[in-house]
Parts: structure tokens; sequence; C-alpha cells
């Protein structure tokens, strides 16, 4: 099945079960990467068909409820870029339980075919761990793992100097996570990397996804040069 299968409000579902690890009650335990860190107080996915959210499993019954009248008033066909009208109401009744720590807002993408990759971007295996070993440490073990999902890299002088891996994956979805040296930004590396990422990942049946925070115009750049198609908006508050 491909995303064009799918409504804005299935496939941002099919997000919320790739970013968060979810009980049987279908609230938030953890972020769904390695280490399984503690997920945010609440979550709102919003698209043109409708919204989703969750909170997470320990907040008190009087707030979940409360929450849950908020998001069922949420108009279905706001202006994504806009404020939630339920914005202020719903971090009151967060920031009531106990100070918001942290938020994000920002645009959700799914990536079409990828049908080009350009001849400077590699696929690395736990093999080609040296040409991180310098620039990207961290990757060394991750490469280990099979089950992390692909990683592309832009090499450049026998280093990698950007790359896109899987941040989150399941078998359905996979978000890209981005990252690239400093002195190689604005240079195309990281619409490469991604390009050649989500090719990767639809080759192996699943669904390309691509998530930023709306100050990141640079993030937002690299979605416009893929032809990413905005479904919806993540909203996430600890």
């Amino acid at each position: 099945m491909i995303p064009s299968d799918y409504s804005t409000l299935q496939l941002m579902e099919v997000q919320l079960n790739a970013l968060f690890v979810l009980d049987s009650e279908a609230r938030l335990q953890a972020i769904n990467e390695p280490g399984t860190p503690p997920a945010p107080r609440f979550f709102m996915g919003r698209t043109s068909s409708g919204h989703l959210w969750r909170v997470r499993y320990d907040l008190p019954v009087e707030v979940i409820d409360q929450l849950d009248q908020l998001c069922r008033a949420e108009p279905d066909r706001s202006l994504l870029t806009s404020q939630p009208q339920q914005y202020q109401a719903i971090r009151g009744v967060i920031a009531d339980h106990a100070p918001i720590v942290s938020e994000e807002r920002g645009p959700a993408y799914w990536l079409p075919t990828v049908s080009r990759v350009s001849q400077h971007v590699a696929l690395l295996s736990e093999a080609q761990a040296q040409l991180v070993q310098d620039t990207f440490p961290w990757l060394v073990s991750w490469l280990a793992n099979p089950a992390n999902g692909p990683v592309a890299a832009v090499i450049e002088h026998g280093q990698a100097v950007s790359v896109c891996f899987c941040s989150r994956i399941t078998q359905q979805a996979a978000e890209a996570g981005v990252e690239t040296l400093p002195a190689f930004r604005g240079k195309g590396h990281a619409t490469a990397a991604v390009a050649a990422w989500a090719a990767a990942i639809q080759q192996s049946r699943r669904i390309a996804l691509y998530s930023t925070a709306w100050e990141n115009h640079a993030s937002q750049s690299i979605a416009r040069k893929l032809g990413a198609v905005l479904y919806g908006e993540d909203w996430s508050i600890t």
C-alpha cells in the first residue's frame, strides 16, 4: 500500500505509532527510539480530515478528561500553520498539572517515490563504519544493528559529511533523521542523503516520513526540494 491509499488521518496514525510506544490503553509510554526516553505528556496530530491525540500514561484522570474534551472541540479544518483553536486552553491544563518543560509544533510530510539518487550518496553497512568514525561516531554502533534501518551518507574525502537515518522505524513506516556537518550545509547534501534514504525505505515497502519544526526553514526547504507532501501537523508538550 502506498500513501495515496491513506487518508491524512490514517497517515497521522501511522506516524503516531512510529513516534511513540503506546500501552494497551493507547497512552504514551515512551519515545520509540533506542533507550526509550520518556514520552511527552501530550501529543496532537492535526490533519484536514481530523485529529489524533494521545496523553502520557501517568497523567491524572481529571487532566486526561479535560484534555480529551478540549481536543474533541478542536475544528477539523483549521489552518495547520496557525495555532490550534484550543491552543491556550490545552496548554493551560497541562501547565496547571506541572510546568511545561518543552513544546514543539511543526509540519508532517510523507515523501513520494524517489526514482533518482545522487551517485555521491552511499547506503552504509557495518563494514563501512570507518566512513562515520570521525564525523558521526555515534553511528558506528548504530550500523551494527540492522534493525535500525538504512543509513544514507554523502561522502567527501573519504568521510561522511551528511547522513540520513531512521529516527523512528516500524513495519509500516520510518521517520527521517538528518545531520550535516556545519561546514557542508547549504550545498544540497542533506537533500541528497534524505532522497537516498527514502528510496531505501520505499524499497522495504515502508512509508517514508519527514517532519520538522515550523521555525526550521532549512529543513522545510529540503522537504520542498523532494516534493514532500504535507499531510498534518505534529504538536507535543512535555
